[in-house]
């Protein structure tokens, strides 16, 4: 029989004929078997309410296109935690800037969640823009939350923030009032979401705020009273003759 290419040949098996056959089994090989794709990061919570174990499964956030979450319920207190990437701190992980906007940065400082009621928070973080929202998506009961950023000063806004409250949905704009009851001043919501609002004082008498939660389950009310103090400004001389006005800025406690 003829040889066909040579094949039968003697010294052929293992010459010329093997190295076009291995080139071809590379070539298949390499179509076959895929480039493994590289591992995406895994990002935990790690703080008081899980002993600060970095690699503690349960508080895994799922990756959400550029952001990762983490729905789950959070116990009563007050609790701190940092974002943990793959399961160890020396991986990377993330805490509060000292920006005081929000923003993270490693270390960071702790970062502190006050659960008054018993709820279920969304943690989302996004390591890109090193940014995080923690927000309630589901709760028991509604509660009211408020504490006053600033002091009454006639003709100086303060603010009142609502952010401590729990819904029993996702919060809105909608959910939140805030009015005079009495005394003299103007109030406007301060953002977008309604827990954050502007009040002017008018007059140096107390300020009571009526504050209302419309919550599906409950409408909540309660009232709030702030003490005002007139708008002081000093006239002041220098040894130059010079004269200048000088306002009177008082702290948070009343004190100059």
């Amino acid at each position: 029989m003829r040889p066909v290419n040579g094949t039968d040949a003697p010294g052929r098996r293992g010459g010329q004929a093997a190295g076009p056959l291995l080139s071809l089994l590379a070539v298949l090989v390499l179509m076959v078997v895929p480039v493994a794709a590289q591992a995406a990061d895994v990002w935990r919570i790690a703080g008081t309410f899980n002993g600060w174990n970095a690699g503690d499964a349960s508080w895994a956030l799922s990756e959400r296109g550029n952001v990762y979450v983490l729905e789950r319920e959070v116990p009563v207190g007050t609790h701190s935690f940092k974002f943990v990437k793959d399961g160890s701190w020396e991986r990377g992980h993330l805490g509060l800037s000292g920006a005081g906007d929000g923003t993270l940065e490693q270390p960071g400082a702790d970062i502190t969640l006050r659960v008054r009621a018993k709820a279920t928070y969304a943690f989302t973080l996004d390591p890109s823009k090193r940014a995080y929202t923690i927000g309630v998506v589901r709760a028991e009961k509604p509660l009211l939350g408020m504490r006053v950023l600033g002091v009454g000063v006639v003709g100086r806004p303060f603010l009142l923030d609502l952010s401590g409250s729990v819904a029993t949905k996702p919060w809105d704009a909608s959910m939140a009032e805030v009015t005079v009851a009495s005394g003299e001043a103007t109030v406007e919501m301060a953002d977008v979401t309604g827990s954050l609002w502007r009040v002017v004082p008018a007059q140096a008498k107390p300020v009571a705020l009526r504050v209302v939660l419309k919550d599906p389950v409950a409408v909540l009310t309660e009232q709030l009273v702030v003490e005002v103090m007139p708008d002081v400004t000093v006239r002041l001389t220098d040894s130059g003759g010079a004269v200048r006005n000088e306002r009177f800025e008082p702290q948070a406690n009343g004190s100059s």
